[in-house]
């Protein structure tokens, strides 16, 4: 049978059942460690990337908090029912669907119910640091062979994150022409397509019903916009794209574009080597890659956690080359993190 899952994560918790845990204190306490384990790892791979602990510290709460501009509704909520909603809020503010907020804090979104994100966030970065290390310090093949060996056993853990890795790599690799490759990809390769055949599913692409489509994958330009676009007219299409992002991850694509073109900020060429990643956002807004549409997150979020990164540097080497705008800066991560703390504080409030 075809398991269509990454089932490593659930594979960790059901060993502990045996040594005396209960499966719901198996799942927590695999998911607790898990969960405890990436924000050190993204700090740990951002420090490389940008070579600076400050853009890393930005790097993590810029992802972890991440979310859009749905907090202007608190202002809305205390004046309907006063300051007694800071202690029990009343929405989510990530994620409105009648509004067309569509942005779920990352956290909300895919490390707590999504387990195996744990694993495959920290394993791309792992991976792809080792990449950036290898071939920045001209290492040689082992180097390439043993990222190759842990790539290679990714898609048990999970499909996306191998994915990303893999075909990442392959833009890389354009980048810094090496036979070191080869032992990157062989592996990586040899050792994943056994496991991605067993556990493909027979069908993955979208119902697309009376829509367009491309090899039978919906096109649905400007992903969840086509809701605003559609009724505004497709006159208001770019218009009602941008803003459709803007609001969903507020001045995140307006710094992560200053980041790329502000390149020389970064005391390292990852600017450089993080722009292939762009094609993980215009793709998924163009073609619906899963059978749920909302599920084309399962490549934005890679584009995100990577781009987090690019945009704790640019904002690290802004108040590095002027410090008086560090005033400018933190409003920049209160745009940029409020509306995921407020759903985070929402989350963890018991009653």
């Amino acid at each position: 049978n075809h398991l269509g899952y990454p089932f490593m994560i659930d594979f960790l918790a059901a060993n502990l059942v045996p040594l005396g845990s209960s499966l719901p204190s198996a799942l927590v306490i695999t998911s607790g460690l898990l969960g405890l384990v990436f924000p050190a790892v993204l700090y740990l791979a951002a420090a490389r990337f940008t070579g600076s602990r400050g853009a890393a510290a930005i790097a993590v709460f810029v992802f972890l908090l991440g979310g859009g501009l749905g907090f202007v509704y608190l202002a809305g909520d205390i004046v309907h029912s006063g300051l007694g909603v800071l202690a029990h809020l009343p929405r989510e503010y990530t994620l409105n669907r009648d509004l067309n907020f569509q942005w779920l804090n990352p956290v909300l979104a895919y490390l707590v119910p999504q387990r195996s994100t744990l694993f495959g966030f920290s394993l791309a970065l792992i991976v792809l640091l080792l990449l950036w290390l290898a071939v920045r310090e001209r290492h040689d093949s082992k180097a390439f062979l043993f990222a190759g060996i842990v790539a290679g056993l990714m898609p048990a853990f999970h499909v996306h994150a191998y994915g990303t890795v893999v075909a990442l790599a392959a833009f890389w690799a354009v980048f810094n022409r090496r036979r070191e490759w080869v032992a990157f990809f062989v592996p990586a390769l040899v050792l994943a397509i056994p496991v991605l055949a067993w556990m493909w599913p027979p069908a993955n692409n979208s119902a697309c019903g009376p829509g367009v489509s491309f090899f039978g994958y919906c096109l649905e330009p400007g992903w969840l916009s086509y809701t605003d676009w559609q009724r505004d007219g497709v006159l208001s299409f770019p218009r009602d794209v941008a803003w459709f992002w803007i609001k969903n991850t507020s001045v995140f694509i307006p710094l992560l574009i200053a980041a790329q073109i502000l390149r020389r900020w970064f005391p390292t060429a990852f600017p450089k080597w993080f722009a292939p990643m762009w094609l993980w956002f215009v793709v998924p807004n163009v073609i619906v890659l899963q059978p749920w549409d909302w599920d084309n997150t399962k490549f934005f979020i890679f584009w995100a956690l990577l781009g987090s990164i690019m945009v704790g540097g640019f904002i690290a080497g802004m108040v590095r080359r002027w410090p008086w705008t560090a005033a400018f800066a933190s409003v920049l991560l209160i745009l940029l993190c409020l509306s995921g703390a407020l759903d985070l504080a929402r989350a963890s409030d018991a009653s």
